[in-house]
């Protein structure tokens, strides 16, 4: 046999987990943990979730409602304004690129 094995009370090992074993058992009875349960579930389910809930609803209709439409009209007024700016104003559209084009086009015409 293993020499290491010999000095290895099993009766002890076996006495302290059966020890261990039932006090582990006295500590997981339902009267032990329902008032954590209790707490747990009841408290944060009843006492933040739900109102957590309404703000979520209450926000999304204020960015549904209110921000989202407003951000839709100030990017529309924003793009009008770009759109009337780059046409400059002979009502062309002015890309940057044409400026050098119609110059180009004029000292040929010369």
């Amino acid at each position: 046999a293993c020499p290491p094995l010999r000095s290895v009370d099993l009766d002890q090992i076996f006495d302290e987990a059966r020890f261990i074993l039932k006090r582990v058992t006295e500590l997981l009875q339902p009267a032990n943990l329902y008032p954590f349960y209790d707490d747990i579930l009841h408290g944060v389910l009843c006492g933040e979730v739900v109102p957590s809930l309404a703000n979520f609803l209450l926000l999304t209709f204020v960015v549904g409602l209110v921000l989202f439409p407003a951000s839709a009209i100030l990017t529309h007024r924003y793009l009008i304004r770009w759109m009337h700016w780059k046409l400059g104003k002979d009502g062309t559209f002015d890309d940057g690129e044409s400026q050098s084009a119609d110059s180009d086009t004029d000292s040929e015409a010369e």
